[in-house]
């Protein structure tokens, strides 16, 4: 049992952080160089709603696995580590996805509106600003706690291969 916990902890904890970097560091910049600003927009909407639901997703998992894992093999420090680590990159992608994902379209929307009547003021273009800046902090903060969290793991793993050595 101990086995298949450990297996879906790190399956779902690297399918999400490889999906972090692949669509951060490759989806998200060629989609804007490739495509009309609106067009590509409207595509990364898409993609970063399946994108924070798929992080909740894979995090939730991967904290059970983790909570069962630890209840009958021990909590360690790693295992706290990494318990927090994880509770924080669900956070960050449940709030993106669930308050500023929705705020950003509302104002891109109505950035729009405004651009198309020549009518846009700079207090509007502030708020996009802001809420863009915050979706992009919270996942680079998504993206290096995993790195962490894979770090963590190395070290329990490398503690645990020393044990075993001797």
């Amino acid at each position: 049992m101990n086995l298949a916990l450990g297996f879906i902890y790190r399956f779902a904890t690297a399918v999400w952080l490889g999906t972090i970097v692949a669509t951060s560091l490759m989806v998200a910049p060629i989609v804007f160089s490739s495509l009309p600003r609106q067009t590509a927009a409207n595509v990364m909407t898409q993609v970063f709603s399946a994108y924070y639901g798929m992080g909740l997703g894979l995090g939730l998992v991967a904290l059970v696995a983790l909570g069962l894992l630890a209840s009958r093999s021990g909590w360690t420090w790693e295992r706290w580590a990494a318990t927090g680590l994880l509770i924080l990159m669900v956070t960050l992608a449940g709030y993106t996805r669930l308050v500023t994902v929705p705020e950003l379209v509302q104002v891109r929307g109505e950035m729009w509106a405004a651009e198309a009547t020549g009518s846009i003021g700079p207090a509007l273009r502030e708020r996009f600003d802001t809420l863009h800046h915050r979706s992009v902090t919270f996942n680079v903060g998504m993206l290096l706690a995993g790195t962490v969290l894979v770090l963590v793991e190395a070290v329990r793993t490398g503690r645990l291969e020393k044990e075993n050595a001797t």
